[in-house]
């Protein structure tokens, strides 16, 4: 069990690892470019609650996502850097079942 789920983390250590090279999503015949999304990169007001990120789940092995590079500079001339998806989700998690593969 301890082999079999090393082999799956070295699989998945190796896509991640090329898919950059490669262009990952890129070369996918249905790929495209995900447009920059309206108040990019919110930040929350200083004092409050920090809420979790949202997380987006894997099916079948399988974790199909787009995102955005966004950046802004804040009011305080910081620079603000962060990916989102198309419907505003900004720096989800990725859950991915290793085990249905």
């Amino acid at each position: 069990m301890l082999a079999r789920t090393k082999l799956k983390w070295w699989i998945c250590a190796l896509v991640c690892a090329l898919a950059p090279m490669t262009g990952g999503a890129q070369t996918r015949a249905d790929a495209h470019p995900v447009a920059p999304v309206e108040d990019a990169c919110p930040r929350p007001a200083a004092g409050s609650t920090v809420e979790n990120p949202p997380a987006l789940f894997s099916a079948n092995g399988v974790l199909r996502a787009e995102f955005s590079y966004q950046t802004r500079m804040d009011d305080h001339n910081r620079q603000l850097f962060c990916f989102m998806t198309p419907e505003g989700l900004q720096n989800p998690t990725s859950h991915v079942d290793l085990e249905s593969i």
